[in-house]
């Protein structure tokens, strides 16, 4: 199962067969079943996260299913997930795009890859809310075909701010980089 990463505010993941579970700091848990419905549930000991953390990882996921879903409308509908002001840098962009056409242009390319996919049990997220704004931050892997027909793996990580229009979630500015090679971990000194 994924590790959730921790802020303040909640926390959630998915496991390798892409179901949810969640996390946050404290001691909020109970233990649910979760599943597809195909008699495959697990037993997972979730925290509670509050109605916006629910909210916002639920724009996330609606963000992630759009832009995957493999539709013909897929561009149209992601960029429709943004606000008219909205900032983006891509996760394969060398262009930050500040304007909805731009936006738009963005996903043409990447909402349009063939057999685009999220890699189950990729996607972790720390979301924190303040009232009308909350930010998600986190990471997911995208599983892409390259041009010889062999699956490519860009692992991202990302962040999303959110504004609450009329008791939506729209994004407002995203970043969403490849994830290169990591800086080794720094050892802290006791002394």
């Amino acid at each position: 199962m994924g590790t959730a990463m921790q802020a303040r505010g909640g926390a959630t993941s998915d496991d390798e067969r892409g179901n949810v579970s969640k996390a946050s700091v404290g001691s909020r848990s109970r233990n649910v079943r979760v599943g597809r419905g195909d008699g495959d549930e697990l037993d997972l000991k979730l925290s509670r996260l509050s109605e916006d953390e629910t909210s916002v990882d639920a724009a996330t996921r609606t963000w992630l299913a759009t832009v995957t879903s493999g539709r013909i409308s897929a561009a149209e509908e992601t960029a429709a997930l943004y606000a008219e002001d909205a900032v983006l840098w891509g996760t394969v962009s060398e262009d930050l795009r500040r304007t909805p056409d731009d936006i738009k242009a963005y996903f043409r390319f990447f909402a349009h890859l063939p057999g685009l996919t999220v890699v189950p049990g990729s996607y972790r997220a720390a979301i924190q809310c303040y009232g009308e704004t909350a930010i998600s931050s986190g990471y997911y892997d995208f599983d892409v075909p390259d041009r010889n027909g062999e699956r490519r793996v860009i692992k991202g990580r990302f962040t999303f701010c959110y504004r609450r229009v009329k008791g939506a979630w729209i994004i407002v500015n995203h970043h969403s980089s490849q994830v290169r090679q990591s800086c080794p971990a720094r050892r802290v000194s006791t002394k």
